[in-house]
């Protein structure tokens, strides 16, 4: 009895099958066979970002958002447009950021302010437009002006401002803050004037408020100023 325990119990043992435990699916596969189905999508869905973006294909806008509008091409625009031949500085570069506008409908005044945004001013002179930092733009042959004449806003001009009753140089000092660091500003002590080179719309509101401090009786002459020439001092006859 003992003995056929045994063999059954053997019997058993071998006649068993042996099943292996099934692996977890790879997850590293998986992904594969993902980025497999996903090499077979369409170009649409394959564009490059500069090309389409979360809400469809690219805008201006977005564009410009991206990296901007060389200026040179803003320039270039501008040139075909008004006729106008550019005279371009190698320090002139950069990318305009510009929104609801297309480079191609900005017109030669409305480049003026543009340039003055990025750091550039235009000046004509020769036939051309020379457009360079506006860094330098007091050594140009800008442009003298009574404040009569209409021009653009943003185009840089020379003028010279007669004070009748306040004192020319204390006014610098009041005035200099108000224009920007390439503008310039000084008076003739003597003459008791002003000489300004800024943007027009600048020189415009600079002379306004001259107007409204100059106020009072007029001025004598500075000590100094009425003193005769060199060549009619101790009694020489005039050449």
């Amino acid at each position: 009895m003992r003995c056929s325990v045994i063999v059954l119990a053997v019997c058993t043992m071998l006649g068993a099958r042996v099943v292996p435990a099934q692996a977890p699916p790879d997850a590293h596969a998986g992904s594969e066979s993902r980025a497999a189905g996903d090499s077979r999508a369409t170009p649409e869905l394959r564009a490059r970002p500069a090309e389409f973006g979360p809400n469809g294909p690219a805008t201006p806008a977005s564009v410009a958002v991206n990296g901007g509008i060389p200026i040179g091409q803003v320039i270039a625009a501008v040139a075909r447009k008004s006729g106008k031949k550019f005279l371009v500085d190698p320090r002139v570069a950069g990318d305009v950021v510009l929104f609801g506008q297309a480079a191609g409908d900005v017109t030669y005044n409305q480049l003026l302010t543009i340039l003055n945004v990025y750091g550039f001013a235009a000046v004509e002179a020769s036939g051309y437009v020379e457009v360079v930092p506006n860094a330098v733009v007091r050594q140009e042959p800008l442009p003298i002006v009574t404040g009569k004449e209409s021009l653009p806003d943003d185009a840089y001009v020379t003028a010279t401002m007669h004070v009748k009753s306040a004192s020319a140089a204390q006014l610098v000092p009041i005035l200099r803050p108000l224009l920007p660091q390439q503008a310039h500003l000084a008076a003739y002590t003597c003459g008791n004037t002003l000489m300004i080179v800024d943007r027009f719309a600048n020189y415009k509101r600079i002379e306004a408020l001259v107007r409204t401090l100059d106020v009072g009786e007029p001025r004598s002459t500075p000590e100094g100023c009425d003193r005769p020439p060199p060549s009619q001092r101790d009694g020489a006859a005039p050449k």
